[in-house]
C-alpha cells in the first residue's frame, strides 16, 4: 500500500508548490561578505541608471533613482537574490521582467476577471510584520485548470497584489503562506493541472524574486503528513526548511503562523 502513497504525496507535494509559488533558492548561503554584496547593489543600481531612460515604479517602489533609500535597495536585492548576486544577470532579468509586464499587461489585470478563482487571500501580518496569506486548495476546482494561460494570468494577477502588499521599507520583505489542503483532490493532480504548474512556474522563475519567507500545510489528508515524515530526508533541504505540516484547521494554523 505505501509503495502507492508515497508518490502520490511526493507529487502531491511538488504540485502544492508549483502550484502556487517555484521552489525558492536558499537564502543567505552563498551571498558572501555583506561588503561584497553592497558592492553589487551599488553596481546593479548604476547599471538601472545607465540602462533606463529614467525612474521607473514596481509594486509601489520607485527604482533607479538618483538616491537609492531603503526600499529600492530591498527590491533590487531581491533580484540580485534571484540571480546569485550577478550584476548583468540580474539586470537581464530585470529588463527581461519589464518587457513581459509591458506585453503580458499586468497592469490590466483586475479582480473582476477571476470572479470563479480564489482571490480574497490577505489574512494580516505575524508579530513580525510579515504577510499571512492563505490559500484554500479546495476552491480551486477542476476546471480552473483548462485554460493555463487564465490559469496563469490568475497567479499573475494575485502575486502582482501580494507584492504590492510587502513592506520594503524595513528591509527585503518575506510573507508566509496557509495552504489550506481542506478539499485537496485527484483534480488537483491531473494533466492539465500539471501543465499549469509548469507554466506558472516558468513565468515566475523568469520573472519574480521570491519573497516566500514559510509554507503552512493545513488540513493535510491522514496520510500526508505520515508519508511527508518518510519523504523528508530526500527533499532539497531549502525545501524541508520551508514546509511546516499542521494537522489542525486554517484558524489554528493562522494563529500559529502569527507567532515567529
Amino acid at each position: 500500500m505505501m509503495r502507492g502513497l508515497i508518490p502520490s504525496v511526493k507529487l502531491s507535494i511538488a504540485l502544492l508548490v508549483a502550484l502556487t509559488r517555484v521552489l525558492p533558492k536558499t537564502r543567505g548561503e552563498r551571498l558572501g561578505p555583506s561588503s561584497k554584496r553592497n558592492e553589487a547593489l551599488k553596481a546593479f543600481h548604476m547599471r538601472l541608471r545607465e540602462t533606463l531612460p529614467g525612474p521607473v515604479e514596481l509594486w509601489g517602489v520607485r527604482l533607479a533613482t538618483p538616491r537609492m533609500n531603503a526600499q529600492e535597495a530591498a527590491v533590487l536585492s531581491s533580484f540580485l537574490n534571484a540571480r546569485d548576486w550577478d550584476v548583468e544577470d540580474a539586470t537581464t532579468m530585470f529588463h527581461s521582467s519589464m518587457r513581459w509586464r509591458r506585453s503580458f499587461g499586468v497592469d490590466r489585470l483586475s479582480a473582476s476577471q477571476f470572479e470563479d478563482f480564489p482571490c480574497e487571500i490577505f489574512r494580516g501580518r505575524d508579530n513580525q510584520g510579515n504577510l499571512l496569506v492563505v490559500l484554500r486548495l479546495g476552491e480551486l476546482r477542476g476546471d480552473c485548470f483548462k485554460d493555463m494561460q487564465r490559469f496563469v494570468r490568475w497567479r499573475v494577477y494575485m502575486q502582482e497584489a501580494l507584492n504590492s502588499q510587502l513592506d520594503f521599507a524595513k528591509g527585503e520583505p518575506l510573507y508566509k503562506l496557509v495552504l489550506n489542503c481542506e478539499g485537496f483532490s485527484t483534480g488537483h493532480f491531473s494533466k492539465a493541472a500539471r501543465r499549469c504548474a509548469k507554466e506558472l512556474s516558468r513565468v515566475s522563475q523568469d520573472n519574480y524574486p521570491d519573497y516566500l519567507g514559510q509554507i503552512l500545510i493545513c488540513s493535510p489528508p491522514p496520510i500526508f503528513a505520515f508519508a511527508y515524515g518518510i519523504l523528508r530526508p530526500f527533499l532539497p533541504r531549502n525545501f524541508v526548511k520551508l514546509i511546516k505540516v499542521h494537522k489542525g484547521d486554517e484558524a489554528s494554523c493562522l494563529a500559529k503562523a502569527r507567532q515567529v
